[in-house]
């Protein structure tokens, strides 16, 4: 794995991967979700706004790529020649201005440069190597040939996601909530104080981060959103989209739309748990505000799967291979610390866990390096796995079991 591999080595990888790059020699791997084929182009993404890129602009703009929703994003950022893809209802078609290719083909193409976009790029590296081509030689994850040539070669520090919660207390009691809403004692939300520090210190050492997403709890229960959202406008050119994330339950006011406006980079992530009633009322009603706002957002009705284990996991090694191929989505900066999953954050705060600085890193510590922080915007620390990982089914389709969403206590 090139994150393990000497300073020296993983820049001469990237210095070869940027030729390879700038030669526009690169294809890209997947624009849909591995997980049961769904394209992303068909999402009701409201009104969004395409980022062109050339040579001069792969530091300022490659990390606009997302790879968790990349289908929004390839060619906002990171050009390829084509894209080869898994899901057979999209192949040989023109999706973003790029031909989409059957993996099959990259036997006849012959020697083949491929950067991967998918989270489930373990699934994805399983499946190039079959076809006898080496990661890093012929294949290589977008997300560090971007990190790295950013911190390598133009000495900035992006990293691909953060999240901070603003609250803790939801308007919902899912029993099985990914942050543990319904086992805090006393739920609280977060003082602006301490939100704006936080804010403060992480831009204090990262130059730009692609998606910062507010989660909850329910954010939108937050009394002092819209203040946080002021202070957010601060760093705003050195973030590429802010995310809402809410349950769809509470519909914002307008002081938070206008500001949200103002900010000009705000999304809405707006889920439906279906579970009728008020609940669907509200749903509508805040899906309603938001499109007449000329906001962007994006609408998820997705399957729920099971994150708490029935049986911990106990061994070193099969901690660590859980946790890489679970390739969590979901980074946080909390407490002026970066912990690799918001989960382990969450947990300690409600009392499920105690506190483990192997799960983060302390931005006040400084002896934390630079490169330190960019393994860590990668998924990467020290330890390799967190205190959560041994109790939880995490991201890997191998792990995933089924439930119904929302099921309140």
């Amino acid at each position: 794995m090139i994150i393990n591999k000497p300073e020296n080595e993983i820049r001469e990888i990237i210095n070869r991967w940027a030729e390879s790059y700038f030669k526009c020699e690169l294809y890209g791997f997947g624009l849909s979700d591995d997980l049961g084929y769904p394209t992303f182009f068909d999402e009701d993404v409201g009104c969004y706004e395409f980022i062109d890129e050339d040579k001069s602009s792969l530091h300022e703009m490659g990390y606009k790529a997302d790879t968790h929703r990349v289908g929004k994003r390839i060619g906002c950022g990171f050009r390829v020649k084509a894209v080869f893809d898994n899901n057979p209802l999209i192949q040989s078609k023109i999706r973003r201005g790029y031909e989409i290719l059957s993996p099959s083909d990259i036997l006849s193409l012959g020697n083949v440069k491929i950067a991967v976009f998918p989270r489930r790029y373990y699934t994805i590296k399983k499946q190039l190597e079959s076809y006898g081509l080496k990661e890093y030689e012929d294949f290589i994850h977008h997300s560090f040939f971007v990190a790295f040539y950013n911190y390598f070669m133009q000495n900035r520090i992006i990293v691909w996601q953060t999240t901070q919660a603003v609250t803790t207390r939801c308007t919902l009691k899912c029993k099985e909530c990914n942050m543990f809403m319904p086992y805090y004692r006393h739920p609280e939300d977060i003082s602006i104080d301490v939100l704006s520090a936080d804010v403060d210190a992480f831009f204090s050492r990262v130059d730009c981060v692609q998606k910062y997403t507010i989660l909850g709890g329910e954010p939108l229960l937050y009394r002092e959103l819209a203040k946080y959202l002021q202070k957010i406008q601060f760093y705003s050119s050195r973030i590429g989209e802010v995310v809402i994330a809410t349950n769809g339950s509470i519909v914002p006011d307008d002081e938070l739309i206008e500001t949200a406006l103002g900010l000009g980079i705000i999304r809405f992530e707006i889920n439906n748990y279906n579970i009728g009633g008020q609940y669907s009322d509200n749903h509508n009603m805040l899906v309603e505000r938001i499109k007449s706002s000329g906001l962007s957002y994006t609408l998820r009705n997705y399957d729920w799967s099971k994150y708490r284990r029935n049986t911990p996991i106990s061994d070193e090694c099969d901690l660590i291979n859980h946790y890489n191929r679970c390739n969590q989505p979901f980074t946080a900066f909390q407490d002026k610390r970066y912990y690799s999953c918001h989960l382990p954050w969450s947990a300690a705060r409600c009392e499920i866990n105690s506190d483990n600085p192997s799960d983060y890193l302390d931005f006040m510590d400084p002896s934390i390096a630079d490169l330190d922080i960019v393994k860590a915007g990668l998924g990467h620390f020290p330890r390799e796995y967190t205190s959560n990982c041994a109790m939880c089914n995490g991201c890997d389709p191998m792990f995933y079991e089924s439930i119904p969403k929302a099921v309140q206590i």
